[in-house]
């Protein structure tokens, strides 16, 4: 049987040479993406952020499933919404070739994994907004910026028993790691909450209208190699791509 082709959206890297002394952009990923969908039994491809809608679109053509990675902030136009003086840097690119590509994906019922930023850009694409940073919601939140290794887990979520989030963790509270200062606030049409963190952060979404559809806030390719809760949330992924 033929290993499901998952597609992992990149994010612009400025990179300096000291050799040359020139800087240069790179359209890259981190490799804990690559090794968790490798280790769930994918084929890992990079989708570059294309500038041009047409071939961005060709790129669904070549995958069984696409994977929202983490990055930079969301452009707040994209939700309606002028910047604050706490957003932080852009991704622009980014934002572009995830707009135009998960719309698709959608309509076309291609399973879909949102993690971090992905799970944010999830809900703005289809139709909801964010906390421009955390704080918004409440001075008393959680510290959602973890100083810590990225496989550490430091803080809970409360899983909604009945989700499909619930079916691969099986268990209501998990222990996650943290690398985020935007969060959900208006959830969009058609996706339910699934999961939040004790301060009410909304750290899960998903929607029972596709057959994967599912968003985590935490980074579980951090921690797949260390927690067989995240591992589980990568194998229930690709083996939805693999159907």
């Amino acid at each position: 049987m033929r290993s499901p082709i998952i597609g992992i959206t990149c994010e612009t890297y400025t990179e300096f040479s000291k050799m040359t002394g020139h800087s240069y952009d790179t359209h890259a990923v981190t490799i804990s993406y690559i090794r968790a969908v490798e280790n769930a039994g994918g084929t890992p491809v990079l989708l570059p952020l294309l500038e041009k809608k047409e071939q961005a679109l060709n790129l669904l053509n070549a995958i069984d499933g696409l994977l929202l990675t983490g990055g930079e902030d969301i452009d707040p136009a994209l939700y309606n919404e002028e910047p604050r003086p706490d957003l932080s840097r852009l991704d622009t690119d980014k934002d572009r070739l995830e707009m135009w590509i998960i719309k698709s994906a959608v309509g076309q019922n291609m399973p879909i994994f949102g993690i971090c930023r992905g799970v944010q850009m999830l809900n703005v694409v289809m139709g909801g907004s964010l906390y421009q940073d955390v704080k918004q919601f409440s001075p008393d939140v959680l510290k959602h910026y973890q100083q810590a290794p990225r496989y550490h887990a430091t803080h809970d979520i409360l899983v909604e028993r009945g989700s499909r989030l619930f079916d691969i963790v099986d268990s209501e509270i998990v222990r996650v790691n943290s690398f985020h200062h935007q969060a959900i606030k208006d959830l969009a049409p058609g996706l339910v909450i699934t999961a939040r963190a004790r301060d009410g952060i909304i750290e899960g979404i998903e929607s029972w209208d596709y057959d994967f559809l599912l968003g985590i806030q935490c980074h579980p390719e951090g921690m797949w190699d260390y927690h067989p809760q995240m591992a589980a949330l990568f194998a229930a992924f690709v083996n939805a791509a693999q159907k």
